[in-house]
């Protein structure tokens, strides 16, 4: 049978043990409403889930080097379109290393282009007669 209530001391050790609040809730079997809830109301608790993030992305970086290492290609492009941004590697094979909303505003330019290869011309507007 399920506790009625947990401390926040078992919430933290719980974070610690299992590093995300899907674990820690079913270890303490608890829904993850329940610690998002206690979050809000213990400063302890909130920085538990935090920390045990920080644990969780060191650990998959840690993975990351190693199959990197091993020479793992889905891992070195990963790596390369990730964090290699700022060296030159970009995705969708921009040379000009454009940041994705600049990217993104020069091909919607390209594609209306190519839907409208002539921009509209303006027929001027008729002023009315002064009588």
């Amino acid at each position: 049978m399920p506790p009625a209530t947990c401390t926040n001391a078992q919430i933290i050790a719980a974070l610690r043990e299992h590093l995300t609040v899907s674990a820690a809730a079913d270890a303490l079997v608890i829904s993850r409403a329940t610690i998002y809830a206690r979050r809000r109301t213990c400063e302890e608790v909130a920085e538990a889930i935090l920390e045990a993030r920080e644990i969780l992305v060191d650990k998959a970086e840690k993975g990351l080097e190693q199959l990197v290492d091993e020479g793992d290609f889905r891992a070195i492009q990963f790596t390369l379109r990730t964090l290699g941004r700022d060296r030159g590697y970009v995705e969708r094979g921009d040379p000009l290393g454009l940041t994705d909303d600049r990217l993104d505003a020069e091909l919607a330019r390209e594609r209306a282009r190519e839907i409208l290869p002539e921009p509209p011309r303006l027929l001027p507007f008729p002023r009315p007669e002064e009588s």
